[in-house]
């Protein structure tokens, strides 16, 4: 797999993230720092994959802050966050400050967004915490409102899926596994170092704990037209 080669600005790791944890918590950088670095880390990579301004990004599991304050240096950008969790998506939505993003409570698995619509979709770590077919679910909605051409993003535990389960559930939701990046190898180039947890430098690469799997909506057929009699 080729090194990604378009670096992002990331945001300090002890910017606590909205809701992680409480202002007057002593533990808030450290239960900060995983969220704020897996930010940095699917944000880097969303824009290697062509995310620019003007471009729809559905984040879903959004609660957490873990990719909106990374997203909010993107001049332009559209979004749409959701989360179980009213409380937190507030927190969140004021962490930000970005007047036109919208944020909303999700219910059930269907996504408040139109079909084709999303340029990008990331679910943040979901089929970590779900069950077969929950996860199953929330993929297939995933795909719905993602445009032709778009990417569906997601971060999870090597021991939740293997690769041949991911390709297993991207076909089924008409999905291409597009690249999976694996934990334990830094593929994504930073543009400047940022601190780990437990001081840890990152450094220009970084490997994060977590695996990332990218899924990709092809394009429809294009049928040939019929030479005029």
């Amino acid at each position: 797999m080729p090194v990604i080669d378009r670096p992002v600005r990331c945001l300090p790791l002890l910017e606590r993230p909205a809701g992680a944890a409480g202002e007057d918590d002593p533990a808030a950088p450290a239960a900060a720092a995983p969220f704020t670095a897996m930010g940095n880390f699917v944000c880097a990579l969303l824009v290697s994959l062509g995310l620019e301004p003007g471009q729809l990004v559905v984040d879903v599991g959004c609660g957490t802050g873990w990719l909106a304050p990374q997203l909010a240096t993107i001049p332009r950008l559209r979004y749409l966050g959701t989360d179980v969790s009213a409380a937190l998506l507030r927190r969140t939505c004021a962490a930000v400050r970005r007047d036109h993003w919208q944020f909303l409570r999700a219910a059930g698995d269907a996504s408040p967004c139109a079909a084709d619509t999303a340029d990008f979709v990331c679910l943040n770590s979901l089929f970590s915490h779900l069950l077969p077919s929950d996860a199953a679910r929330h993929l297939a909605d995933a795909a719905r409102v993602l445009r032709p051409g778009g990417h569906i993003v997601f971060p999870f535990f090597d021991f939740s899926f293997d690769r041949d389960a991911i390709h297993a559930r991207a076909r089924i939701a008409g999905l291409h596994l597009d690249r999976l990046c694996p934990a334990d190898r830094p593929l994504i180039p930073l543009e400047e170092l940022f601190p780990w947890p437990a001081d840890h430098p990152c450094g220009t690469s970084r490997c994060i704990g977590q695996s990332v799997a990218v899924l990709l909506k092809p394009q429809p057929p294009r049928h040939p037209r019929n030479p005029s009699p």
